[in-house]
C-alpha cells in the first residue's frame, strides 16, 4: 500500500499534487481580490487536480466527485453574486454530504465505545453545531437554509470521522465542521466579516480537502 509520496518526482501523481499546492498557495494572495478569471481559476485548479490525483491513483470514485462538486462550488464562490453564491453553498452543501458518506464507509462502531476519548470529542462537536444551530435559527438571511443544512452535515460528517482508524480523515473531519462555522460566520451574519476572514476560509478550506484526499488514498 504505497503512499503518494513513495511516488517520483516526475510521476503524475506528485506532478497533480504540486500543481494543486501552488495553486493552493497563489490563491492565498487573491482571496480578497475582485472576481476575476484569475482568481477563480487558482480555487477551482486547486481542487480540481486532487480529484486528478484521486483519479490517477484510483481512489474511490465518490472521492473524486466529491472534489469536484466543492471545485464547482469554489468556481461560484468566486464571483461577488447572490446566484452564484447561493449555488455555491449548494455545493458546498452536496460536497459536505459526500465525505460524510465516505468517512461512514470507514467506520468501526467498536471505536467509539472502545476508546472513550472518540465519545468526548464527539459530544464537543455536537454541543458545538447544535448552539451553532440554535443561533441560526434567528437568521433571516437568504442563505439560511443551505447554511443550516451544511453545518448539521458537517457535524454528523465530523462524528463519523471519529469512527475511523484513519488519523488524516478524522482531522479531515474537524477541519470541515471548522470549515462550515466560518462559512456561516461569513455568509450568515448582516456583519461585515473581518479582513482576514477570507484567507483562513481559503486556508481550512483546501486543507480539509488535502488531508482528506490523502489519508483517503493511503487506504488503497
Amino acid at each position: 500500500m504505497p503512499l503518494i509520496f513513495d511516488y517520483g518526482l516526475d510521476s503524475p501523481q506528485f506532478g497533480s499534487l504540486l500543481l494543486s499546492l501552488v495553486a493552493a498557495f497563489l490563491s492565498c494572495f487573491l482571496v480578497r481580490q475582485p472576481p476575476s478569471a484569475r482568481r477563480t481559476g487558482a480555487r477551482v485548479l486547486a481542487v480540481a487536480l486532487l480529484a486528478v490525483l484521486s483519479t490517477i491513483q484510483g481512489g474511490p470514485l465518490l472521492l473524486t466527485a466529491t472534489l469536484l462538486v466543492f471545485a464547482a462550488g469554489d468556481a461560484f464562490l468566486a464571483q461577488d453574486d447572490d446566484r452564484a453564491t447561493r449555488l455555491g453553498l449548494a455545493c458546498m452543501l452536496a460536497g459536505h454530504v459526500g465525505y460524510a458518506v465516505l468517512f461512514i464507509r470507514g467506520v468501526e462502531a467498536g471505536l467509539y465505545t472502545g476508546e472513550p476519548w472518540r465519545l468526548v470529542l464527539c459530544a464537543v462537536v455536537l454541543v458545538a453545531v447544535l448552539a451553532m444551530l440554535r443561533r441560526a435559527v434567528r437568521w433571516t438571511h437568504d442563505f439560511r437554509p443551505i447554511l443550516f443544512l451544511a453545518l448539521a452535515v458537517s457535524g454528523v460528517s465530523a462524528v463519523l470521522a471519529f469512527g475511523t482508524v484513519v488519523p488524516g480523515l478524522m482531522a479531515g473531519g474537524i477541519l470541515l465542521i471548522v470549515l462550515a462555522a466560518l462559512m456561516v460566520r461569513v455568509h450568515g451574519s448582516a456583519q461585515a466579516p473581518p479582513r482576514w476572514m477570507p484567507l483562513l476560509v481559503w486556508v481550512d478550506h483546501y486543507a480539509a480537502h488535502l488531508v482528506i484526499t490523502l489519508a483517503a488514498l493511503a487506504l488503497i
